[in-house]
């Protein structure tokens, strides 16, 4: 509960520093250019596979062979209904919370611009 509870208080204040134009825009910023000007042809394509880990097609995969596996080992037939439930919710829960903080992408750094070092 605790954890929960610190959460939200840490996203809180990151979503206020943001809002309001802080310094962490400013070193936000610094580290991407940073990162792009750094940038070579290795780095960009492990970056690209760790952000496509998170990609629906690479958590269906998973979420597949976690029901297999826990199907076998519980033998119970709410392993796939409890699978569906929780990635459903979270599903629901990522999408409303960008929608609802107007999650915004950084212009000056896009991937596809970066050039081999």
């Amino acid at each position: 509960m605790i954890v929960a509870i610190g959460g939200g208080v840490l996203f809180g204040v990151l979503a206020y520093l943001v809002r309001t134009k802080s310094g962490l825009i400013v070193i936000d910023n610094g580290v991407a250019k940073w990162g792009n000007h750094h940038a070579s042809t290795m780095s960009t394509h492990v970056l690209d596979v760790v952000t496509q880990l998170g990609g629906i097609y690479a958590i269906l995969v998973l979420c597949v062979v976690l029901a297999v596996a826990e199907t076998i080992r519980e033998r119970s037939v709410w392993v796939i209904p409890f699978i569906v439930a929780v990635m459903g919710g979270e599903e629901i829960l990522t999408t409303t919370v960008k929608q609802l903080a107007d999650r915004v992408r950084p212009e000056q750094f896009q991937p596809q611009e970066l050039k081999a070092a």
